[in-house]
């Protein structure tokens, strides 16, 4: 193979590397506070949600989730993972889970809750929950 072929060849494969590495890199920013909105299919209702997700010192993560449109409350949220692109959440106290994947386009998870038998579309974006319009 001859020199300029071979350093192309290397060139690309370390870009390549180089743009997986930090897609992955920005899928796995989960940490932080997030927000977004479900409506209720049955009465159209919209409820805003809040997450707010941090890493211990040990390097798992906690959190807990908000709905200010219901409660003044911190509900807990475990069994968080982010990996892959990935975001998975689940409550007991209230019985739901939110499974999600890293949309790059948008810069935010894009996913469903489930709760009560429901499954409902649920896109958490960067950032805390915005006052009611």
């Amino acid at each position: 193979m001859s020199r300029p072929i071979t350093r192309w060849m290397a060139a690309l494969a370390i870009a390549s590397a180089a743009v997986g590495l930090a897609g992955a890199a920005r899928a796995q920013e989960a940490v932080g506070q997030w927000h977004g909105a479900i409506t209720s299919p049955d009465s159209g209702d919209t409820v805003r949600v809040g997450v707010e997700i941090s890493r211990g010192a040990d390097g798992t993560l906690s959190g807990f989730a908000t709905s200010p449109d219901q409660t003044e409350e911190k509900i807990p949220i475990e069994a968080i993972t982010a990996a892959g692109g990935q975001l998975s959440f689940s409550s007991v106290a209230i019985q739901g889970r939110y499974e999600g994947t890293w949309d790059a386009g948008r810069g935010a998870w894009a996913g469903q809750w489930r709760q009560a038998g429901a499954l409902l579309p649920l896109v958490l974006e960067k950032g805390p929950v915005p006052p009611k319009p």
